[in-house]
């Protein structure tokens, strides 16, 4: 993986399918748990590199994940 300098921090949330058969799962999630902040991540069991088949349930992860505390 390349490594890239963040511009401003900023609240970031990481979207992974765990099948991801373009992008090793493994070497991305350990990576993204070497970031400072760490980001909120949402691992999606089963799911490819383009969600098929979990799109409804992506949405519904990434609702909660970016709904405010105080908005529910």
């Amino acid at each position: 993986l390349e490594i890239i300098t963040l511009g401003p921090l900023a609240i970031w949330t990481l979207v992974q399918g765990e099948a991801d058969e373009i992008v090793s799962a493994v070497d991305l999630l350990a990576w993204a748990e070497r970031r400072s902040p760490i980001p909120a991540i949402i691992a999606m069991p089963g799911v490819g590199h383009f969600f098929h088949g979990g799109l409804t349930q992506l949405r519904e992860r990434l609702v909660q994940q970016l709904t405010p505390p105080d908005a529910a």
